[in-house]
């Protein structure tokens, strides 16, 4: 659930960027209206032979396991029933493989998406600490992904649909779907430093035209500006964002790019040395997303985002964006490299 401006190829990127400014959005949107999602309170992701819980290896099966749930309470849009439901499963599944969870609670007063109305929003937070224990010295860095959905489908190809909330399985779900898993993997294997795990709230809210995207990346905005309250410190940051296509591709983000080239590229040998290099490919994107505030607030942040015409030409804000897109295969691929760089430490 992004927003992007230009994809070419990294040389080619590279050299225009040197003439283009900064480029604007693109994952944006148009009026919206909430549904009434059914009860979906449902038990905890359960284990298969594929994918024990007790096993520190990335399981592509409990991945898509837990993109499905989130899926079944409907459309995460902040004010929902659904939306409320999903948030408390979230800091349960994270309190589940965390040392410490936090609930950072904000107000959002709505501008042109819903102009007046009052939104009560949160980030779902949870600390995986390292095997030596938590000290004033220790690394912290952070493994995001937002946990809302969209609130309306504004690229739909239906115009009557267009004003209905997203079931958002690839953009949205599917990057918490891994931070879950990799929280899984981390309390049984641990990294070098302290992850924090951050899930947002609010990104994929605003409306597409409106100037400077205001109304977007609201959890992100509101975590980098009050990280410190909660005796937080990240130093580094991983964005998940569209990481569940059943053909995934992971382009090079430009602004993930000029804030930390040395952690992309370290994520890009990573991928080739596990044999993913057709999942982390040298596609360039520009794309302007969650990390963005984290960039501005001082903490290097790379965005892992799937921004191909075959994702958003497609399916990409529409009804469409459903479960059957995405696949365990894909989530694995991007979940074990992620896994592994965060054991060796960034």
């Amino acid at each position: 659930m992004n927003r992007l401006v230009g994809s070419a190829r990294i040389a080619a990127l590279v050299c225009a960027l040197l003439v283009c400014a900064f480029a604007g959005a693109a994952c944006n949107g148009q009026p919206a209206q909430g549904t009434q999602p059914g009860d979906h309170s449902g038990p905890p992701v359960t284990d298969n032979d594929q994918g024990s819980e007790s096993s520190p290896a990335f399981s592509g099966e409990r991945g898509y396991q837990l993109l499905q749930h989130q899926c079944d309470f409907g459309p995460r849009v902040p004010g929902s029933e659904a939306h409320r439901k999903c948030g408390d499963w979230l800091l349960g599944e994270l309190d589940r493989w965390c040392e410490r969870t936090e609930e950072q609670a904000f107000t959002h007063t709505s501008g042109t998406a819903f102009p007046g109305r009052v939104f009560q929003m949160r980030n779902i937070i949870g600390v995986v600490e390292p095997a030596a224990g938590m000290t004033a010295d220790t690394r912290q860095v952070l493994l995001l992904a937002h946990w809302d959905s969209r609130p309306w489908a504004d690229q739909d190809p239906d115009p009557t649909k267009r004003n209905e909330p997203i079931p958002g399985a690839n953009d949205g779900a599917s990057g918490v779907a891994v931070a879950l898993e990799v929280a899984r993997c981390l309390s049984i294997e641990r990294a070098p430093t302290a992850v924090i795990i951050l899930l947002t709230d609010g990104e994929d809210f605003g409306r597409s035209w409106d100037p400077g995207l205001p109304e977007y990346f609201l959890g992100s905005k509101y975590f980098a500006g009050h990280y410190g309250a909660l005796d937080l410190n990240p130093k580094r940051g991983i964005l998940l964002d569209m990481v569940g296509d059943k053909t995934v591709e992971i382009g090079r983000e430009v602004n993930g790019m000029r804030a930390d080239p040395v952690l992309v590229e370290h994520i890009s040998q990573t991928a080739a040395a596990l044999g993913e290099d057709d999942v982390f490919v040298d596609t360039a994107y520009l794309v302007s997303d969650d990390h963005l505030p984290l960039i501005a607030a001082g903490i290097p942040t790379v965005d892992l985002i799937d921004w191909r015409e075959e994702v958003t030409d497609i399916y990409w804000h529409t009804h469409n964006d459903t479960p059957d897109k995405c696949s365990a295969g894909a989530l694995e691929s991007v979940g074990k490299v992620v896994l592994k760089v965060l054991r060796e430490g960034i």
